[in-house]
């Protein structure tokens, strides 16, 4: 998905694949659930909130750019779910459980 200005996605999302958000540089939120085994990633500049119960998504979250938005363990996914910062030369990995 390209946004062409501020990306709003309150609809639930099943992810059993790759899902790539390419917020172009604007700023989204999504807040309608995400389920599902596949990996979410964030491309260019702006922010991607995640504000959902996404306790049913097991996948990876890959962060390329910008900023990734969370305010509960339960807006990255479940327990086996994983985040990845791969913005510089080495990439960061944090796998969840995570204390943020």
């Amino acid at each position: 998905m390209s946004a062409t200005g501020t990306l709003n996605v309150t609809a639930p999302i099943s992810v059993g694949g790759n899902a790539n958000f390419d917020t172009n540089g604007n700023d989204g939120t999504i807040s309608g659930a995400l389920t599902g085994p596949g990996t979410l990633t964030k491309w260019d500049t702006g922010a991607l909130n995640l504000t959902g119960n996404n306790s049913g998504f097991t996948g990876a979250v890959v962060l390329k750019g910008g900023s990734l938005g969370i305010t509960t363990d339960s807006n990255i996914g479940g327990p086996t779910s994983s985040i990845t910062f791969n913005r510089w030369d080495a990439p960061h990995q944090r796998n969840h459980p995570a204390e943020l």
